[in-house]
């Protein structure tokens, strides 16, 4: 079974010439993995899996699971506007590997709770992989709605979900639709890193965010502070999150991300067309604030 509290949801490292870097594939995952992390999320949102286009998608799975294999359990995004080339994508990432599916539902047109419903019964029917349902309203225009959520869990259809609506009320609602399904099994993961401590207090398994590309420590022993009862400590360590994040938001997701990675050695800051890298000046004031904060070493 997928599992792991803080799954850092990649970046996809380009070459200058805006081709997958699979080296800086296999760093990346030598930092999360001494960072603490179990489980990793490729091609999601964070991963640019909109804009990178079929070849380079496929190039990025073979290398992460490549890179993960034997070491930490891989899940695979997939974000596509329809149940045809949704298959598609969840095939490729079964072949490669993955061991769980986080995906969206249909989009570019908003759907009904009905379409959204059948769509992931077709998906499960069509691979045998734990399916997380992705609800981040933001970009596809669709809410799965709590009791959507209840019956998909009821049936089996769904292991799970990633929450990146900001919405804790909504969250709230979740959690009562995974009691309510009488599942104990149940993934719930936050996928806005802000939130964290508030989504792990509430009882969230953990969060599938984009700040632990760069800092993969710190969300890990913030979640082993509150299961520990220490929150004190996890207060604290979002403070110092929240901090991180506001540097990491230098511009259009993931300049701001690349940018810092490259700052430790990691991958370039060459984001997916037609995102271009971040300027020099807010580089700067990145690296600044992260020497602040205890990242970088001063100068």
């Amino acid at each position: 079974m997928f599992a792991g509290p803080i799954v850092p949801a990649l970046v996809t490292p380009l070459t200058p010439q805006g081709e997958v870097d699979e080296g800086a594939c296999h760093r990346l995952l030598d930092h999360v993995v001494a960072g603490g992390a179990q489980a990793v999320l490729a091609l999601g949102s964070t991963g640019e899996s909109a804009t990178l286009g079929a070849d380079r998608r496929s190039s990025a799975l073979v290398a992460f699971a490549a890179a993960a294999t034997g070491r930490v359990r891989l899940a695979v995004g997939v974000t596509e506007p329809s149940l045809s080339a949704t298959l598609v994508e969840a095939r490729k990432a079964v072949d490669a590997g993955a061991e769980a599916l986080v995906v969206t539902p249909p989009y570019y047109a908003p759907v009904d709770q009905k379409t959204v419903i059948q769509f992931y019964e077709q998906v499960a029917a069509a691979v045998s992989l734990p399916l997380l349902a992705y609800n981040i309203p933001s970009f596809t225009k669709t809410w799965i709605e709590p009791p959507t959520m209840q019956l998909l869990l009821e049936s089996g259809v769904l292991s799970g979900v990633k929450d990146s609506s900001a919405d804790m009320e909504y969250l709230t609602r979740v959690m009562l639709a995974v009691e309510r399904s009488g599942r104990s099994d149940v993934l719930i993961y936050t996928g806005m890193d802000m939130l964290l401590l508030v989504s792990l207090v509430i009882g969230a398994t953990g969060a599938i965010a984009a700040s632990s590309n760069f800092a993969p420590r710190l969300s890990v022993d913030l979640h082993d502070a509150v299961r520990r009862g220490d929150l004190d400590s996890a207060r604290e360590l979002q403070r110092r999150l929240v901090r991180l994040i506001q540097l990491l938001r230098a511009g259009p997701l993931p300049q701001g991300i690349k940018s810092a990675l490259s700052l430790i050695g990691i991958c370039g800051d060459t984001p997916a067309a037609p995102v271009e890298a971040l300027p020099a000046d807010k580089q700067q004031v990145l690296a600044d604030g992260l020497r602040e904060l205890g990242f970088l070493e001063k100068a």
